[in-house]
């Protein structure tokens, strides 16, 4: 039997498809509940030291300046127009 023939035949067959399919669905969930649960209570997911060394992740210190720097030139930038008072464009529907 297929899903498309019995689907609007009946509102008895719906709420039967609705009914099944949410349980099927909530039963999913708890079982990646209890896996992801486990997992983590074992530790086998926590260990991002080890990883972040591996893939290269760690910042050096010539980004990290240059990000640094960056940004302290936009804040002078926002400053200077800040202390400028530089007046906003007016409404020319006025």
């Amino acid at each position: 039997m297929s899903w498309h023939v019995h689907l609007g035949s009946g509102p008895d067959w719906d709420w039967k498809a609705v009914l099944i399919s949410s349980f099927c669905l909530a039963v999913i969930l708890i079982i990646i509940s209890f896996v992801t649960f486990w997992s983590i209570k074992r530790g086998v997911d926590l260990d991002v030291s080890r990883r972040d060394e591996e893939e290269g992740y760690l910042l050096d210190l010539k980004t990290l300046r240059m990000t640094g720097r960056y940004y302290q030139d936009k804040q002078e930038n926002f400053e200077k127009i800040i202390q400028s008072g530089t007046s906003s464009p007016t409404d020319p529907s006025l």
